[in-house]
């Protein structure tokens, strides 16, 4: 079941159960949504960023798996780090925001 638009979002823009479960599970929808910025950007704006990366693949799974400093209204806090370690989840993830 849907718990708000951001899950809601995701799922018309092709986000999988297995997907959902993961952006649940990792806080995602709390700070992202797939076309508005909220906290953090949105994911059609991160697939932007990432686009011309030599390895967009690689630089996001970095992203969500180190936690990077980021900044939120105005204050640097660590990027919180996907709660798996299967890197094949972390990849559909990945695969799944660079396809908005």
């Amino acid at each position: 079941m849907p718990d708000g638009p951001s899950q809601q979002e995701a799922e018309k823009q092709g986000g999988s159960p297995e997907i959902i479960r993961l952006l649940r599970k990792n806080d995602c929808f709390k700070c992202h949504t797939v076309d508005r910025d909220k906290d953090g950007p949105s994911y059609q704006s991160v697939a932007e960023k990432y686009k011309d990366h030599p390895d967009p693949r690689e630089s996001l799974f970095e992203h969500l798996t180190s936690s990077p400093t980021i900044t939120v209204n105005r204050k640097e806090e660590a990027h919180v780090s996907f709660k798996t370690t299967d890197t094949q989840e972390i990849m559909n993830v990945v695969d799944w925001i660079l396809s908005n």
